[in-house]
């Protein structure tokens, strides 16, 4: 399976002056991440090249942010101060507003297999670390480690945050769910996805996209019960500015999705996915 990942740049960076900073990441570029050669395996294999690169919303590339021998991230989100995070192995890439690299986040998740999965912040800037065996690492605003928040479940899991905060979900045969606020495991939702979920996007109304290993899309509701089985194919990666919209990838190519419609509204790159 290729890696990939999409990151919507939603924050414009202001000076204490009120002049605009001289930011890298402009409000709605896209910012993708690549395999150009070779596979990921989480059995095992050998990983391509991993490359960052970032596009103006028209499409036209802009800058290549990163590369690495040995995979790019599988997740891209930008946190509520603007640096842009990827989950590459068992670290954190961090990337500056300037488009500058930053020191990268690591913590112990007590095997060296255990790599990073996917990415969730909160308002406040805490985010939140789950792994390809199910752990979820905390790391505080400052980017502080606070440790393990729900031990490894054996199998990888993609998370997003509810409207509320308070509520990990993780994905993956299911929907599970993790009380973030009050340390709690929740039941997880009676939603069947036919599947193993490969991504998941929690949307401003508050209903979840889960995209599965055959890229089939679900929108389901906060209750678990499914509200929309998409006819596109594709895989979810990042909620656009606007609300009707979301980024996602088509094999070879990414594209933007229009939720209403269940349309591609635009293609944009043809960035290997």
């Amino acid at each position: 399976m290729k890696r990939g990942a999409i990151a919507i740049a939603a924050l414009l960076i202001s000076l204490s002056s009120g002049q605009t900073a001289l930011a890298a990441f402009h409000r709605g570029d896209v910012i993708v991440s690549t395999e150009v050669a070779g596979f990921f395996d989480p059995n095992g294999g050998t990983p391509g090249t991993g490359i960052v690169r970032q596009f103006a919303p028209d499409g036209s590339l802009v800058a290549q942010l990163f590369s690495q021998l040995d995979g790019g991230p599988s997740d891209l989100k930008f946190s509520p101060q603007g640096v842009l995070h990827g989950a590459a192995g068992r670290s954190i890439l961090r990337f500056a507003p300037d488009g500058s690299m930053l020191s990268p986040l690591v913590a112990p998740t007590g095997d060296a297999t255990d790599l990073m999965e996917s990415l969730a912040f909160t308002r406040a800037g805490v985010l939140f670390a789950t792994t390809q065996y199910g752990t979820v690492l905390k790391f505080g605003s400052d980017g502080s480690f606070q440790g393990v928040i729900a031990g490894q479940s054996g199998a990888p899991t993609w998370a997003d945050l509810s409207i509320d905060q308070c509520t990990l979900y993780r994905l993956r045969a299911q929907i599970g769910r993790l009380d973030v606020c009050g340390g709690a495991l929740l039941t997880p939702l009676p939603a069947q996805l036919g599947d193993f979920g490969r991504t998941l996007l929690v949307l401003p109304d508050g209903t979840l996209l889960a995209s599965t290993d055959h890229a089939d899309m679900y929108r389901v509701r906060p209750d678990g019960s499914i509200m929309r089985h998409y006819a596109t194919h594709a895989l979810a990666f990042a909620r656009d500015l606007s609300p009707n919209f979301v980024w996602v990838s088509l094999g070879a190519q990414f594209a933007k999705f229009d939720l209403e419609n269940d349309v591609i509204a635009r293609e944009v790159s043809s960035a290997s996915l």
